[in-house]
């Protein structure tokens, strides 16, 4: 099938890690995370919501440039998106018949919003029974899934790690705008939160001992946790990784030495990430505009290690349980 019509924003597999990266100059000291110039806005009215930087490591005696963003003013980025909405939003004048044409609307709304649109046709996946990819084959910046009558005429979007770095500045406020002006019942069904702290000045160690301390405990019950990686037990300079919470569960943490899992066993580098999904909690829409309020109040821990960016805290709301 021929996607013409939803062909805007296509790139190359020699573009995609360039453009995710932005301009970058090396520099000499492999810890130091460095800025570069973010990607020129589509509309240059929306504010800046993060910055594209590069964290310099060491794999196989080689520097390599590692692509990481940061939240601008406040403690978190948005590392992975997935939201489901009406087909209808992007048909309203229900002009769109074939699923080509469907595509072709989505694609043109993603690259207004994003600065790429759709680029290939994919299978059915998630009980859509269409799906187109964003992206490269190389490089996959996620995809849009439509079509199934199990779907209920919604059409999916989601939106990898890669994809949300090589969106044109803004993309959060745009996003926001679009759900708040054309799909407000869209839900958000699951959104991951990170922050980079390049010079390890919070690790999988300290993290333990605060979940053994009550200081992941944000409700009532203490969430499990998992330490994995050989470095944990044999100091091999591979990476622990310390999870917290269920995979099942709407709320899971991993804190992980990001550095060494990119193949520098000196490398400081700590990332923090919490993957939020829909299950028993609501992801509200500002969540786009405001994601280091709400990776401040996930934990009593985030509190005190955000309190420098000063966020307002803001907490996911639980869904109402439906009497029988």
């Amino acid at each position: 099938m021929s996607i013409n019509a939803a062909r805007m924003g296509y790139v190359s597999d020699g573009q995609a890690v360039a453009e995710a990266a932005g301009a970058r100059q090396r520099g000499s000291n492999l810890a130091t995370a460095k800025q570069t110039e973010a990607p020129t806005s589509n509309t240059g009215r929306y504010e800046q919501s993060s910055t594209l930087s590069t964290v310099l490591v060491m794999q196989n005696g080689q520097i390599k440039e590692i692509p990481v963003k940061k939240g601008v003013g406040t403690a978190a980025h948005i590392d992975a998106l997935t939201i489901t909405m009406p087909e209808l939003v992007f048909n309203q004048s229900l002009d769109a018949v074939t699923d080509d044409e469907v595509a072709g609307h989505i694609s043109g709304t993603i690259y207004e919003i994003m600065g790429y649109g759709l680029s290939s046709v994919a299978r059915g996946r998630n009980g859509y029974s269409m799906s187109y990819l964003m992206g490269t084959e190389r490089v996959s910046y996620g995809y849009v899934a439509f079509g199934g009558s199990q779907q209920r005429e919604t059409v999916c979007i989601h939106f990898t790690g890669t994809g949300l770095m090589a969106a044109q500045d803004g993309w959060e406020h745009r996003l926001y705008q679009f759900l708040q002006d054309f799909a407000p019942n869209a839900r958000i069904t699951r959104c991951d939160l990170a922050h980079d702290f390049i010079e390890g000045e919070y690790t999988p160690e300290q993290a333990l001992k605060d979940w053994e301390s009550g200081l992941f405990t944000s409700r009532y019950t203490k969430p499990v946790a998992e330490c994995v990686g050989s470095d944990w037990l044999s100091g091999t300079n591979r990476g622990k990784t310390l999870y917290i919470g269920s995979r099942k569960s709407s709320k899971y943490c991993r804190i992980y030495e990001k550095g060494k899992e990119q193949g520098d066993e000196q490398s400081k580098w700590v990332r923090f990430e919490l993957e939020l999904k829909n299950k028993d909690i609501i992801i509200p829409h500002d969540i786009l505009i405001n994601p280091g309020q709400y990776l401040t109040g996930a934990y009593p821990i985030c509190e005190q290690l955000f309190k420098n960016h000063k966020e307002q805290i803001a907490r996911i709301e639980l869904k109402k349980s439906r009497k029988q």
